[in-house]
């Protein structure tokens, strides 16, 4: 597997990551033994999450290890404390932010937890009027919208200077 098939994998494992409730800024550099070699960074910034192909000077942590593994765990196949205590992964820095950063996508399907079955609409018709079923589904979708926005406009907010510098840094490298 080439460097570039690495890092575009992790970026896909990522891409619909929801890291809204990660509140600080958390960076990760990644390198990458043997076949594929290199090294890229996993950002998350202000509900985020960015994997680009560069070094990280002002990381939180660094993870080595061969291109499968770091797959592996980006995909959630494997935890990173599986990885280093198996020995394919090496860890240096902040373990709770890396647990963070390598903890973000879905678990696997045999580990999801699983929510109460709601009832459907056509059960919600014979207990009460079908208009309590339409009402019921636009309360719940406002209430999310609400919660949504509220979240945000309280990310905004709340950026720190050091998120503010990590910004500036990585819009530099971008040119």
């Amino acid at each position: 597997m080439r460097y570039e098939e690495v890092v575009k994998c992790v970026k896909e494992a990522f891409k619909d990551a929801d890291v809204n409730s990660v509140s600080e800024h958390i960076a990760v550099q990644i390198n990458i033994t043997g076949e594929g070699e290199g090294a890229f960074y996993v950002e998350i910034s202000q509900g985020k999450v960015f994997v680009e192909p560069y070094d990280y000077c002002d990381r939180d942590g660094l993870i080595t290890a061969s291109a499968d593994t770091i797959i592996a765990v980006a995909k959630g196949e494997i935890t990173i404390d599986e990885a280093i205590s198996n020995e394919t992964l090496r860890a240096e820095g902040n373990m709770d932010k890396m647990r963070v950063v390598a903890g973000i996508n879905p678990p696997k399907p045999e580990e999801a937890i699983k929510e109460p079955e709601e009832k459907s609409c056509e059960e919600e018709k014979a207990e009460e009027p079908a208009k309590a079923c339409e009402d019921t589904k636009a309360e719940a979708v406002e209430e999310e919208v609400s919660s949504v926005k509220s979240r945000l406009l309280a990310k905004k907010k709340k950026m720190s200077p050091h998120q503010a510098k990590a910004e500036k840094k990585k819009h530099k490298r971008g040119r």
